[in-house]
């Protein structure tokens, strides 16, 4: 039996998405469910529950639960964000990991998400508005080796969008990890989640200075989209693993049964966190 996503994608195809919204919300409110659907001004769709909202591009109709499940097996294999942490969240995207994050750390902690698309960014703004996520701190920056602007493709599939060096795409302003850390005051990072597509590596040689602040790091390299035959440039765990040992890092890697894109996910700790 198809999924109650797929059959909205399906469904989407010939009804107005407000509509859809309509109908799924009829549908939910029979069956007890609490998630709410809606179209915002911008044509986003949003995807609202009691934990938090999630706001994007796309068709969005995952529980809470199911998404903090899929965050936490996903960046949590050596850490487990706690109350009062400082987080930073490179490649926020519209915000799920953003939402997962600001309950785990709570009022006394601080999450520093970072997405460089621009609209994206409003997505993700509007899911840290519509959540009341007074922790969360939106950035409209790339992270990069080092400052200046850059450009960053803007693709309809918009997980995939990435920073290009033929100047295609959309004009964005880059810091430094150096930098961005640096600006925010912050004494010290608990965690550090970066999800790129393929800049990681350049963005953690831009990380030098700042380094000794963070605690623990999880690094979604992307040798697999190579391997899919998105180009060597996406070559980046080996490269990856080399800076993280480099700036300090005791490093792991899950092991097992895993997806491609869970088995490039790189994990640091500082010896003795």
């Amino acid at each position: 039996m198809p999924s109650a996503f797929q059959m909205a994608t399906t469904l989407q195809r010939y009804v107005p998405r407000r509509w859809l919204a309509g109908v799924a919300n009829l549908v939910m409110a029979a069956k007890g469910d609490q998630r709410r659907f809606a179209v915002d001004a911008a044509g986003h769709w949003v995807n609202a529950q009691p934990q938090g909202s999630f706001v994007g591009p796309d068709l969005h109709t995952a529980h809470y639960a199911q998404i903090e499940a899929r965050v936490s097996a996903y960046w949590f294999h050596f850490y487990r964000p706690k109350a009062g942490d400082t987080v930073i969240d490179v490649g926020a995207g519209i915000g799920e990991d953003a939402v997962i994050l600001s309950q785990l750390v709570g009022a006394s902690g601080k999450v520093h998400a970072i997405e460089a698309h621009p609209g994206i960014f409003r997505c993700l703004t509007a899911t840290i508005e519509q959540s009341r996520l007074a922790n969360v701190v939106p950035y409209q920056l790339a992270i990069m080796e080092s400052d200046g602007s850059v450009c960053i493709t803007d693709d309809s599939e918009h997980l995939g969008n990435s920073i290009v060096a033929d100047g295609a795409g959309i004009e964005v302003e880059g810091w430094s990890l150096d930098h961005f850390i640096a600006s925010t005051g912050e004494a010290k990072i608990d965690f550090l989640k970066m999800n790129i597509e393929g800049a990681e590596s350049g963005a953690l040689r831009g990380l030098a200075q700042q380094a000794g602040k963070i605690r623990h790091v999880a690094i979604s390299c992307h040798d697999f989209v190579a391997r899919a035959g998105g180009g060597d440039h996406f070559r980046t765990r080996e490269e990856v693993r080399k800076r993280l040992l480099e700036l300090g890092f005791v490093i792991d890697q899950r092991d097992g049964d895993l997806l491609p894109w869970e088995a490039d996910v790189l994990f640091g700790k500082r010896a003795g966190s």
